[in-house]
C-alpha cells in the first residue's frame, strides 16, 4: 500500500505546474522600543503546486456594486502546510500571479489540499 501511495504521489506532483512562495505574519518584539509588531516572514520558496478554480458563483443582484466570489484550491506535496491566513504568491504556467490568503491545509495521504482566497493579480 505505502508503494502504491508513493506512486500516485509522484503522478499528482506531474501536475504541479504551478509555483508558490508562502508567507506567515509573527509577533516581533523590537529591541530598541520593546514594541511588538508583527512581521512577515517567507515560510515557503518556490514550491510546486497547483492552483485550481474550484467554484464560481455569478454576481449577487441588488447590490450597489455587483460582485462574483471564485473560490480556489490549492494542490501540493502534504509537507507543505499552511495554516489560516497565511498569505500566497502563485505564480501560474500560463502567466498570471496572484496573491491571496489561505486556509488551513487539509492533508491527505499523497497530497494537501488548501483553500484560497485570491485577493488581487500581481
Amino acid at each position: 500500500m505505502l508503494r502504491d501511495l508513493e506512486r500516485e504521489k509522484r503522478i499528482l506532483e506531474k501536475i504541479y505546474y504551478d509555483r508558490m512562495d508562502g508567507y506567515r505574519y509573527r509577533l516581533v518584539k523590537d529591541a530598541d522600543s520593546e514594541e511588538t509588531r508583527q512581521e512577515r516572514v517567507q515560510i515557503y520558496e518556490n514550491r510546486r503546486c497547483a492552483l485550481s478554480l474550484s467554484g464560481n458563483d455569478a454576481p449577487e443582484e441588488g447590490t450597489i456594486t455587483d460582485s462574483s466570489t471564485s473560490k480556489y484550491t490549492l494542490f501540493a506535496d502534504p509537507g507543505i502546510q499552511l495554516q489560516e491566513n497565511d498569505v500566497v504568491v502563485i505564480r501560474t504556467a500560463s502567466g498570471p500571479v496572484y496573491e491571496g490568503r489561505s486556509g488551513r491545509t487539509y492533508v491527505v495521504l499523497n497530497h494537501g489540499e488548501t483553500p484560497v482566497k485570491i485577493e488581487k493579480s500581481v
